[in-house]
C-alpha cells in the first residue's frame, strides 16, 4: 500500500517546529544572548523551508509517477531525490539572492542560504530509504 504518513509526520514536526521557534525566537534570544543562537533562531525557518520544500516536491513527483507510467520509470528514489533537491534548491538560492519574489521579498542572508541548503542536504540524507 502507497502511503505518505511518514513523509507527513516529518513536514508537520517540521512546520511545528518553525511555528514555535518563530513565534518565541526573541524571548528565547533575550533569555540566551549568544551571537551563534541568534543566527540559528532566525535562520532556522529557512532550514524547516528547505525540508518542507523537499517533502512537497518529493511527494507531488512520486504522485506523478504513479499516474503516469513514463515518470514512474523515470523517477526511482535516487532520481527523485536529485530531481526534488536541485529544483527546491534552485529555488530557494534564486529567492535568496533576490532573482524573484515568490514567496515573498527576501533580504539578503548568507546564513539563510546555507540553512536552507542544509535543511535540503540533511533531509535527503536521512530521509526515506525506499519509495513509498
Amino acid at each position: 500500500m502507497r502511503s505518505f504518513r511518514p513523509t507527513l509526520v516529518a513536514l508537520l514536526a517540521a512546520v511545528a517546529i518553525f511555528a514555535i521557534l518563530k513565534q518565541s525566537r526573541e524571548t528565547l534570544f533575550e533569555a540566551f544572548p549568544n551571537p551563534v543562537f541568534e543566527i540559528f533562531l532566525y535562520s532556522f525557518p529557512n532550514f524547516a523551508e528547505g525540508i518542507v520544500g523537499f517533502l512537497m516536491t518529493a511527494m507531488l513527483l512520486t504522485q506523478a509517477s504513479w499516474k503516469v507510467e513514463l515518470l514512474g520509470r523515470f523517477f526511482t528514489l535516487p532520481r527523485l531525490c536529485i530531481v526534488t533537491t536541485l529544483g527546491v534548491g534552485t529555488y530557494v538560492i534564486t529567492q535568496e539572492l533576490g532573482l524573484h519574489h515568490v514567496g515573498g521579498a527576501q533580504v539578503y542572508d548568507p546564513y539563510d542560504i546555507a540553512f536552507s541548503i542544509a535543511g535540503l542536504i540533511i533531509f535527503m540524507w536521512l530521509g526515506p530509504k525506499e519509495a513509498p
